[in-house]
């Protein structure tokens, strides 16, 4: 490994450990899981003050992603039920919610979606 290499290790892992905390939610990729998702992110950006603009706007992200990940599941041939797990934190007043929807085969996981959203605070029309 490079000296450049492991510099950007050290400071990813510098950032992480140092960076805002991250909550974290797990339920099955079904659409009768989104009021779950919605509760769960207004929670969030209670918790962390998120200003109303911003809180809501993950809400809508969510229920366009879900819908998306579960599209893309109805195409999959494997016969195992794929779970979604959010990780949600706030960065400078805006909101960072990922998406990761698994199939867990023989404790590894397989076909695997990431989707990363992030909303930040629109800043006022002058």
């Amino acid at each position: 490994m490079t000296s450049g290499g492991l510099t950007a290790l050290l400071l990813t892992a510098f950032m992480e450990l140092t960076g805002p905390r991250r909550v974290h939610m797990q339920t099955p990729l079904e659409v009768e899981s989104l009021p779950a998702i919605q509760q769960f992110l207004k929670q969030f950006a209670g918790r962390k003050g998120l200003g109303s603009e911003v809180a809501g706007r993950p809400a809508h992200a969510a229920e366009e992603t879900l819908l998306l990940l579960i599209e893309e599941a109805e195409d999959d041939q494997t016969p195992e039920k794929k779970r979604l797990r959010l990780t949600a934190r706030a960065d400078a007043g805006a909101a960072e919610v990922e998406f990761l929807a698994a199939s867990v085969q023989h404790h590894k996981y397989a076909d695997t979606d990431v989707v990363t959203v992030r909303v930040d605070p629109t800043k006022p029309e002058a």
